[in-house]
């Protein structure tokens, strides 16, 4: 397994509507999308391989059937105000194409 796949951290964005949380289009932009499953369920991921964290809006979340936790801490995003943690969600299964990750990224709620 990857090392970055032990690192990963999904956050949830409570404040996003379900609009905020379709895909946006890659070509105006710039920004690279691929597609991935989330426990089996599809979902379309942008690729930032210099991000510290990944974000999931919780509309997503719901869809999903992610299971969250609770949660302690902060998260600040880049032109956005700091927003406390609202839940964790552990032991997600990811499979990205063909590569079955079975890691335990954190999903963080505000």
């Amino acid at each position: 397994m990857p090392p970055w796949a032990w690192k990963t951290i999904l956050t949830l964005t409570g404040s996003h509507s379900e609009e905020g949380a379709q895909p946006r289009n890659s070509q105006k932009k710039g920004l690279m999308f691929i597609d991935v499953k989330i426990h089996g369920k599809p979902i379309r991921a942008m690729v930032d391989i210099g991000a510290t964290y990944n974000y999931l809006a919780s509309v997503e979340v719901e869809r999903l059937g992610l299971v969250v936790e609770k949660g302690a801490g902060r998260v600040k995003a880049i032109n956005s105000t700091v927003q406390p943690i609202a839940g964790v969600a552990n032991s997600i299964t990811m499979t990205l194409r063909w590569v079955l990750l079975r890691a335990r990224p954190t999903f963080l709620s505000w």
